[in-house]
Order: C-alpha cells, then sequence, then structure tokens
C-alpha cells in the first residue's frame, strides 16, 4: 500500500507532517525542536537536557505518575532525548489510542509548570546521570573528542552539562531558558504509523492535530533556528588526547570532518562508510575482529548536523593492543584513500544501503523521525524513492574521488580513554600518523 503524506502548517506556525502506513498498527508522535547544547551559552551548559526532564514532572491536568500512565496503560510509551542540536518528544502507541498521545504530548510541551520543588529533586538526578556517564567509558570518550574536534564552540559542550554547570543551576535560570528556547515558530510535529483508513477519519486526525496543538503562538517563546546558525564549527584537525584512567580497555575514537545535513543529501560518504567500517563485512571489522582479534567492538559511523558533519571510527580494545589496532585503522584508511574502494564492495554497499532505508520505511518511529528532521534542517520532505535512486545513480568511481576532495591534506583527530600512560601513548600515535601520511 501507498503511504500517503500530509504536510500543513498551523495559525501559530507549528509544522505538521503526517504520514499513513495503513498496514502498521502502531503509531509514531513526535515534536521535534531546535533546541540543544550547541545553542547554549556556557552558563546555559545542560539546559537543554535539564529541560527535558523537566516536562515530565508535572501539568495542570497531570502529575508525572499520570504524565507515564497515560499512554502505559494502552501499551504505548512517552520519552523524549536531547543531542547536540535537537530535542525530540515522542511516543509510540497503537494506532486507534493517537488522540491519547496528542492530548499527552501536547500538555507536557504547552503546559509544563517546572514547580521549584520538581527543579531541586531533578537536579539531583541529572548530577546521578552525569556522574554515571563520567563513569561509563564509551559516553565518556565521546565527550572528550567533541571537546577535542571543536574546541570551545557550541558542539563541543556536553548534552548533560557538568558537575558544575547543574550544580551552579537555579529555577529561574532555567525557566528563563524555556520560554526563550520553546514556541511554535521552529518546531515540527511529526506523526507517521496507522493514522487513517478512510477519509472520515483523516478528517478526524487532522482535527485533532489542530485541536491539541493550534494553541496560541503566544503561550511561548520563540524557538533558535538552524538557519542562524552562520557557520560551521572549525573543526580541530590533529589534534591527539589520551586521557589516563584505570580501565580495563582502551576506548579510543579517530574521526575525520563529514558532511552538514545538506550536503548528505548525496549518498557518497555513508556509501564509503558502509563499505569501510559501517557493518559485520566491512574492512574495518573484517581487519580488526575477525582477521586479528583485537577487538570486539568496531566499526564507523557519520554524524550530520546544521552546518557541519563529523565521521568516527569507534574502538574498544585492551591496552596491549590499542597501537597495533590505530595501525591497522590508519592502514586501512590510507590504502583505501590511496587505492578506492573495489567496485564489489561499493555496489555491496548500494544495495545494503537502499534495503536498510527501505527496511526503515516500515518502521512508524523511523518515519516520523526522518520526516521531522528532513523539515527541520531542508525545510522540504525527501522521499524514500529519490533517495533509493540517488544510491542507485552512484557512479562506482566517484565515491573515493569525493572523499579525496573534501578530507585533502585533513589530518584525523584521535581522542583515547585507558590505563596507558599519557605522553608516551600520544607520542607513538603521533608517530603513526606520520608514518600513514595524516
Amino acid at each position: 500500500m501507498q503511504h500517503e503524506i500530509e504536510q500543513l502548517e498551523l495559525n501559530n506556525g507549528l509544522k505538521v507532517v503526517l504520514e499513513n502506513i495503513p498496514h502498521r498498527k502502531a503509531a509514531a508522535i513526535g515534536i521535534t525542536l531546535p533546541v540543544g547544547s550547541r545553542f547554549e551559552s556556557p552558563q546555559e551548559m545542560g539546559f537543554s537536557h535539564f529541560t527535558e526532564h523537566l516536562l515530565f514532572k508535572g501539568t495542570q491536568k497531570r502529575n508525572y505518575r499520570e504524565i507515564s500512565r497515560s499512554l502505559e496503560k494502552l501499551g504505548g510509551y512517552l520519552n523524549a532525548s536531547t543531542s547536540r542540536e535537537t530535542t525530540v518528544y515522542y511516543a509510540m502507541i497503537a494506532g486507534r489510542h493517537l488522540e491519547v498521545s496528542m492530548d499527552v504530548l501536547s500538555d507536557i510541551f504547552f503546559e509544563s509548570q517546572l514547580k521549584t520543588e520538581e527543579f531541586e529533586t531533578e537536579k539531583k538526578v541529572i548530577l546521578e546521570e552525569i556522574k554515571m556517564a563520567e563513569d561509563d567509558p564509551e559516553e565518556l570518550v565521546f565527550d572528550l573528542f567533541y571537546e577535542d574536534a571543536f574546541g570551545d564552540t557550541g558542539l563541543a559542550r556536553p548534552i548533560a552539562g557538568t558537575l558544575d554547570s547543574i550544580s551552579a543551576s537555579h529555577r529561574d535560570n532555567l525557566f528563563d531558558f524555556y520560554r526563550g528556547k520553546y514556541g511554535t515558530r521552529g518546531p515540527v510535529l511529526s506523526i507517521a504509523g496507522n493514522l487513517w483508513s478512510a477519509d472520515s477519519a483523516k478528517n478526524s486526525v487532522l482535527q485533532n492535530v489542530k485541536k491539541y496543538f493550534e494553541r496560541s503562538e503566544n503561550t511561548l517563546g520563540g524557538c533558535p533556528s538552524m538557519k542562524l546558525i552562520e557557520k560551521p564549527a572549525e573543526f580541530f584537525c590533529g589534534k591527539i588526547r589520551h586521557v589516563q584512567k584505570d580501565l580495563e580497555q582502551i576506548h579510543f575514537l579517530l574521526g575525520l570532518p563529514g558532511l552538514n545535513v545538506e550536503e548528505n543529501q548525496k549518498p557518497h560518504l555513508n556509501l564509503f562508510n558502509n563499505a569501510f567500517g559501517g557493518s559485520g563485512s566491512s574492512r574495518l571489522f573484517t581487519k580488526l575482529r575477525e582477521e586479528n582479534g583485537l577487538c570486539y567492538s568496531i566499526g564507523s559511523f557519520h554524524n550530520s548536523y546544521a552546518r557541519e558533519g563529523v565521521w568516527i571510527i569507534s574502538c574498544a580494545c585492551s591496552p596491549e593492543h590499542f597501537l597495533t589496532a590505530v595501525d591497522l585503522c590508519l592502514q586501512q584508511l590510507r590504502e583505501v584513500l590511496d587505492k578506492g574502494l573495489e567496485a564489489h564492495e561499493i555496489e555491496e554497499s548500494q544495495s545494503g544501503f537502499a534495503g536498510y532505508l527501505e527496511l526503515s520505511s516500515e518502521s512508524p518511529s523511523s518515519r516520523a523521525e526522518s520526516n521531522a528532521r528532513a523539515l527541520l534542517y531542508l525545510d522540504r520532505l525527501v522521499s524514500l524513492e529519490s533517495k533509493i535512486q540517488q544510491i542507485e545513480e552512484v557512479n562506482i568511481h566517484e565515491v573515493i574521488p569525493e572523499m579525496l576532495e573534501y578530507w585533502q591534506n585533513k589530518t584525523p583527530v584521535l581522542t583515547s580513554l585507558g590505563p596507558l600512560p599519557v605522553k608516551s601513548t600520544e607520542k607513538k600515535v603521533r608517530e603513526l600518523f606520520k608514518k600513514y601520511g595524516f
């Protein structure tokens, strides 16, 4: 069955996209705001994430228990996440209960009270969350890497804030942040799944969208805009840092500048990544894990932002394997950049990436997220058919030249965390960079 998409803008400026997937039973709904750690001042570090927590603590109609219970008693759930550029409030529920999720989601978005007593309680919770992240090497090494790669720019700030920034926060400051960053002009309301089966049901869904979300635009302030980010954050190529910490393994990230969301509409980097380190049959996985047994966790991925991106190799291994693992990562990267990928690698990456997109199109939550992201960053929707057509039309001989042009004279950033000594470790990594011409 063909997916039907409806797009509209409410009188208060809220953009709405609905994608009907009639053969599914579930429905996903989410509000995506351009609010994240990159938009915070140093004094507001962690406020986007803190606000996300507080919106679940109670409204005029519901306390925190009733907010969760409203959907859980129907088999659904409500959650949220904060990233460097966005905050998302989302729910999943059976399609026949979609109106309930609209009611609850609009309630926490428009009517959260942010009470002082809840602020003080949640502050303690977030401080514990930060401590937990600092004890988790996989999370900590990412925060350290972003500091190294993006310096003192907004992208470098930890999403949850720091112990100091959260400890020093006050409810009034957070409320001012909320009033200044949350509004109806900027976010996207995206709904996908089993939404309607006939025109009458479709009209009912559209009426409910207006009923619950067409509040006065003066209820809240205004959102940041991706368009206000005038220039990319600088990527500090060549930075090498090792942080000594008593762990069983060394966790390291090796990264290069990536593509922003608009640039990444061309599939070249995704095709390169799939073949190089994005799958269980990729070069990195084969070389480091299957052939040499150096690690359990190895792979690569790409994060796109409004004006920039970052491509990252991620690995965790025993200290005695660390330098060999870095050596092999650099060796494989240099070999691919100099000699290219095999034709069959790119062809398999093309079919694999297209298949992944087709499978994702069956998921209501994936479709809701994809549509929201497209409207938020590109101000347009991108069809599955056009994405697959682009993938199929890529000339296999263009993939590496595209990446070479972008990475010309770029030196990777490497951040590592584990029990090895700092100076000697950084020196040996620097020597490996020189060995492979980085």
